[in-house]
């Protein structure tokens, strides 16, 4: 949900910390983005919910704790969120994976009018076509659109 719901990279997704969320504010605060940039990225109600869920059952972590944990309460790295992700995938026949989830970001706000400059700088992308090539939008789907 914390990928889909926001378009980090999973080496982001992987630093990020307790204290980066804002939940006062629902943002959360990208510290250790590509080239070093910071950003803040908002948090929906569907990733708010479930960061709650998350936390009730991790009530020990601490704001400079890692926020992503595994089974036995260590951090959780790359390699590791991407075998969680394929193992996910596999229990429902989907191929998967972090950055699969970061393209399906751009595509699904896209479809749903966020405009491509907001998800440029959500994804923390330096230009706008890197963010357009995320989008994967169908012929079939722009000659719908062209019939409004």
């Amino acid at each position: 949900i914390l990928l889909a719901s926001t378009g980090l990279r999973a080496s982001e997704a992987c630093k990020l910390r307790l204290e980066d969320i804002d939940f006062e504010e629902r943002r959360l605060i990208v510290r250790c983005g590509k080239w070093g940039k910071e950003r803040k990225v908002g948090i929906g109600d569907g990733l708010l919910q479930a960061l709650h869920r998350y936390l009730a059952v991790r009530p020990n972590l601490k704001p400079l704790d890692l926020l992503l944990r595994n089974g036995i309460d260590y951090p959780v790295d790359r390699g590791g969120l991407y075998q969680r992700l394929q193992k996910l995938g596999r229990r429902v026949n989907v191929t998967v994976s972090p950055h699969a989830l970061r393209r399906a970001f751009v595509t699904i706000n896209v479809k749903n009018g966020v405009p491509l400059v907001y998800l440029q700088i959500a994804c923390g992308h330096q230009e706008i076509t890197t963010t357009r090539s995320y989008c994967q939008t169908s012929e079939e789907e722009v000659v719908e659109a062209m019939k409004t």
